[in-house]
């Protein structure tokens, strides 16, 4: 549904000394993406994490996780994979336990699964171990999860976890000490073919996704692999910006602060999926990048849990569903870096720390709700400001604009029609580099909150336009998002 006219935004830069004028930005009105799904924000976690952020008492699931899972979505996805995927298996007696196993998913992991599912209304995405290159391990497994968590509850069963790395990383030690590989060093793409259709066969009569790849060498074969595989019903990619493992401190891709604010890092990021979502689209498959978060190999302090972090992660939702991606799951684990969140339990009492990307998403969520559509911008933002507009099924036009420098901006936008008051809220901390102090609309987490609800007033300003044109002050270091109602 259109509005009657399009909105003029015009950015303004601060100097030292005065105001100098920016671009002028206008909105087209016409809506140029898909419609968001409801699950377009999810979590992706590793087997191990499940009950570390549930708790052991499959009856008793931490409430505060409910909740914080809960205001990401009406019906999230959750994914239950990562590295565990291919240390995990369920035992059964005429099976040898394989080599490579570290985790047996027992029934109190099923009964946790399922509580948090259905205290959530979540649908899953199941890692299925695929190193272990064995019908009967993977089909075991595949059975007792959906077995236990009703074939309702689960949106894919995901075959294994970048499998490029098979044949470069040990899968387990030999007990002198030798690592041993999963797969060998003739391992490629045809051979993942073979294997994921050998072994794909084997599960169940529910989709399956694959090819979980996260490494750029390897991400080129997405394409052959979508045309290969005839039981694929979800296509999964990783994409970390930044790297903190097996790089130089001389690439551009190791992690650093400002490299994660470089555009390279969310639209570069973006960019690199566009041929993948338009080839699963015309296969009429969704594509998901069901692993991804701000640095891998678990994030870096200082880095992954800044208010730097929330701003790209503001910026990367908006540039991935600019290329199509149909829904993103943040991956983490207890005790990594980039958790969005993180919990303690004593005397039965559990208490959330929720870090500044969380805040992102809950506001990338008041911006582009379910069933939105991105609005085409036509001009230019000054350096290191992005800007954002959405449009609602209800006509509501948002505008979201963030600024990842330190200098303030005004923005300037005329709103459609006959101009009437706008709603205007922001996303703030003490700086880039501020692990605390973040704020939604005013309102924050307490460090150590029992309720896992934000506290203090909810600020929201009222804006009168002045001839039909709405001013906003931006302080470095912030984002914005003006609600613009019919």
């Amino acid at each position: 549904m259109a509005l009657a006219s399009p909105l003029a935004v015009a950015a303004i830069a601060h100097t030292s000394d005065a105001l100098t004028r920016g671009a002028m930005l206008t909105i087209s009105q016409t809506p140029y993406s898909r419609a968001l799904p409801p699950d377009f924000i999810g979590l992706s976690l590793e087997y191990t994490t499940l009950r570390a952020y549930a708790g052991p008492n499959p009856r008793r699931i931490n409430p505060l996780l409910i909740a914080l899972i809960r205001d990401l979505a009406p019906a999230p996805s959750i994914r239950f994979g990562g590295d565990s995927t291919d240390w995990a298996w369920t035992p059964t007696p005429s099976i040898a336990e394989p080599p490579g196993i570290r985790l047996t998913i027992t029934r109190d992991w099923l009964r946790t699964a399922r509580g948090l599912a259905q205290a959530t209304n979540a649908r899953l995405i199941l890692g299925v171990n695929f190193e272990a290159n064995s019908r009967a391990v993977a089909a075991t497994e595949a059975r007792a999860l959906t077995g236990a968590l009703g074939t309702s509850r689960v949106a894919a069963l995901e075959l294994g976890n970048e499998p490029e790395l098979y044949s470069s990383f040990g899968w387990y030690q030999t007990p002198a000490g030798e690592s041993i590989p999963g797969r060998p060093p003739s391992w490629n793409g045809t051979s993942l073919d073979r294997d994921f259709a050998r072994i794909g066969t084997a599960l169940p009569r529910l989709p399956i996704a694959g090819p979980a790849i996260g490494g750029q060498q390897w991400i080129g074969y997405t394409t052959p692999f979508i045309d290969a595989e005839r039981r694929l019903s979800v296509v999964t990619l990783h994409r970390y910006p930044l790297w903190r493992c097996h790089l130089p401190s001389s690439s551009p891709l190791y992690a650093t602060l400002p490299h994660l604010l470089e555009p390279t890092a969310s639209r570069g990021l973006a960019d690199s999926v566009i041929r993948y979502a338009r080839l699963a689209h015309i296969r009429n498959m969704p594509l998901r990048i069901d692993e991804i978060n701000s640095v891998s190999c678990g994030g870096v302090r200082g880095i992954s849990d800044t208010f730097a972090s929330a701003l790209w992660t503001l910026d990367t939702l908006f540039e991935l569903a600019r290329v199509g991606v149909d829904g993103v799951n943040f991956h983490t684990f207890a005790g990594a870096a980039y958790a969005p969140f993180s919990f303690t339990r004593r005397h039965r009492v559990w208490r959330a720390s929720v870090k500044p990307e969380y805040y992102a998403m809950l506001m990338f969520n008041r911006a582009d709700p379910a069933g939105a559509s991105l609005l085409r911008i036509d001009g230019r933002t000054p350096n290191s400001v992005h800007a954002w507009a959405t449009q609602s099924r209800n006509g509501t036009t948002q505008l979201v604009v963030i600024n990842e420098s330190a200098r303030p901006r005004l923005i300037t936008t005329k709103g459609p029609g006959n101009s009437s008051k706008a709603m205007l809220e922001r996303l703030t901390a003490p700086g880039l580099r501020a692990g605390d102090g973040t704020k939604l609309a005013g309102q924050s987490f307490p460090a150590h909150t029992s309720t896992a609800q934000p506290t203090g007033p909810r600020m929201t300003s009222t804006i009168k336009p002045e001839d039909g044109v709405y001013a906003i002050s931006l302080p470095g270091a912030s984002a914005a998002l003006l609600t613009l109602k019919r």
